[in-house]
């Protein structure tokens, strides 16, 4: 009997002094973090682990610790939330016209604080599970102005002057898509602007009053709907963003321009006379185009003309001395002819060309120009191109 009792003792001494083996195993953790985007951010966080276990979320923002927690129910599930925008503080003194900028940046640093959570597990007087957890953010696209950006990774999908543009932020690998076009950073993806035009007015379009055919003050916008992005991962998220008349106009000639490769909107029979008449750029600015007729819809325009200029040689200007050197000096007298040539649009086919001869440029009293030459150069006929064009578009 003396023995038996040495035992047990022996046991609970052991268990006294090893106490560690004697808890219970710590408890299984599985999380899964993620930033939900409503009216406010809030950081969600769903644990998996066992009933009645304590877990415990934290991050640090701005040298402090964020913490909060709660309870597993029966079935082991903890859902725990966190408002984001609790830590964006200190807006009162921030002028009000940039109180939405700077809510972005603080919202910026909040979700990259929020980016690595620990999340710990325990029962009251039991071993604790600790983990490092990646939070998730949404993959999607906000309209920002005239621009759409994604909130994480950080990318920008906006206008330049040839048409859209992907600039990405901290992530690589993303890919804008429309209208079955791919393009990567750095790239710029042109969209087809022709689908947009019946509901517009086709002399809108290209920032013409259709009676004066001068420039419109109110700037039609077309809103590019179904823009995606496509992230590393392989999911997507689309937005729409809007086009200016600016840009509109420029995309929109230079689409008309691709004419002289092939028909444009071949589907669409002329049920007009209208001609679009497209200056390239080396004749002046390229939203410049003209629209010529009675046109409403993209049906009513028949003809594309497409300008060019023309540089001839037409003799030469003596007599002057270089201000510097006192040398001789002369000046090359430009005529400047515009070259019209004229195609179907639906076919594609050629109908019709001439080159409008430009003024004789006078000798200017002053020239400037480098190793004592000048040039002296003429007005493009516009004016008497539009004549040609109008008569043209009588005999349709």
């Amino acid at each position: 009997m003396r023995v038996m009792r040495q035992l047990v003792l022996s046991g609970v001494s052991a268990c006294l002094l090893l106490t560690a083996a004697c808890q219970s195993e710590p408890p299984p953790l599985e999380v899964d973090a993620l930033v939900e985007l409503g009216e406010q951010l809030t950081l969600k966080v769903i644990a998996q682990t066992k009933p009645e276990v304590e877990v415990k979320v934290s991050f640090r923002h701005s040298g402090k610790r964020q913490e909060f927690s709660g309870i597993a129910d029966s079935s082991g599930k903890a859902v725990l939330s966190f408002n984001l925008d609790s830590l964006v503080t200190g807006m009162k003194h921030v002028k009000p016209l940039y109180v939405q900028d700077e809510r972005r940046k603080r919202r910026g640093r909040i979700l990259k604080s929020a980016g690595v959570l620990t999340v710990r597990a325990w029962k009251s007087g039991g071993k604790v599970t600790s983990k490092i957890v990646g939070t998730k953010y949404p993959n999607r696209l906000e309209r920002r102005n005239d621009s759409l950006v994604c909130l994480y990774p950080k990318c920008r999908v906006q206008t330049d002057s040839e048409g859209l543009e992907i600039r990405i932020g901290s992530a690589e690998g993303l890919i804008l898509i429309f209208q079955g076009q791919e393009v990567t950073e750095g790239k710029t993806l042109k969209p087809k602007v022709t689908p947009f035009i019946d509901g517009l007015g086709l002399a809108k379009a290209i920032y013409r009053d259709p009676k004066s055919n001068k420039p419109l003050k109110d700037a039609p916008q077309v809103i590019l709907k179904g823009v995606k992005v496509r992230f590393k991962n392989g999911s997507e998220a689309s937005g729409d963003i809007p086009v200016n008349a600016y840009l509109l106009a420029r995309l929109l000639a230079q689409e008309m321009a691709e004419v002289r490769k092939g028909p444009i909107a071949a589907d669409k029979a002329p049920t007009g006379s209208g001609i679009v008449a497209v200056r390239q750029a080396d004749t002046g600015k390229i939203y410049d185009s003209r629209v010529l007729g009675k046109v409403k819809q993209l049906s009513d325009i028949n003809l594309i003309a497409i300008q060019e200029r023309v540089t001839t040689e037409v003799g030469k200007c003596r007599g002057y001395r270089d201000s510097k050197t006192g040398k001789k000096a002369y000046v090359t007298r430009d005529r400047e002819d515009l070259k019209i040539t004229v195609y179907e649009r639906h076919t594609g086919k050629e109908i019709a060309a001439k080159t409008i001869k430009g003024r004789r440029p006078s000798c200017p009293s002053i020239a400037f120009g480098r190793y004592g030459a000048a040039h002296s150069s003429g007005k493009l006929p516009f004016k008497a191109a539009t004549r040609w064009l109008k008569a043209l578009t009588a005999k349709q």
